[in-house]
């Protein structure tokens, strides 16, 4: 099936934060309860937010800070199978600038994910106790 991407429209946000939640819950790094559907939905609040789906499926959403070109939040489900390099290459395709992130440095499978995207690390720092890195998107664009 072929996968569509587009701006989310407002009455998807929910279905956004609930595959979140989903997603969240097997970070194990977290507390239980920490990362809710209701605490994404806040999040979604100035940020422009784009939708995957397969047929009517939602299958993966990205988050965008237009004004910094900043990643908030990528998700996707299933994974491994090509949803979120779709989702960035399509936000890529219509930013002013590289894209950047924040992954927590406990996230290694993330991490991962994003330097096979073409991301380079270029800060690090700590928030709520936890080490995280900033990464961007390479010169030249993502592959």
């Amino acid at each position: 099936m072929s996968l569509t991407i587009r701006p989310a429209r407002a009455e998807e946000l929910l279905a956004c934060a609930a595959l979140y939640e989903r997603v969240a819950q097997r970070f194990d790094w977290e507390e239980p309860g920490v990362r809710t559907a209701e605490s994404k939905l806040s999040s979604f609040e100035g940020e422009e937010v784009f939708v995957a789906h397969e047929g009517e499926t939602l299958v993966g959403f990205l988050s965008l800070w237009r004004a910094d070109n900043f990643v908030h939040s990528l998700f996707a489900e299933p994974q491994g199978r090509g949803i979120g390099p779709a989702l960035l290459a399509h936000v890529a395709a219509g930013a002013d600038g590289p894209l950047s992130l924040k992954c927590v440095d406990l996230n290694s499978d993330a991490q991962r994910f994003y330097r096979r995207q073409g991301f380079v690390p270029v800060d690090r720092g700590e928030s709520r106790g936890r080490a995280w890195t900033r990464f961007q998107a390479a010169e030249g664009g993502m592959p």
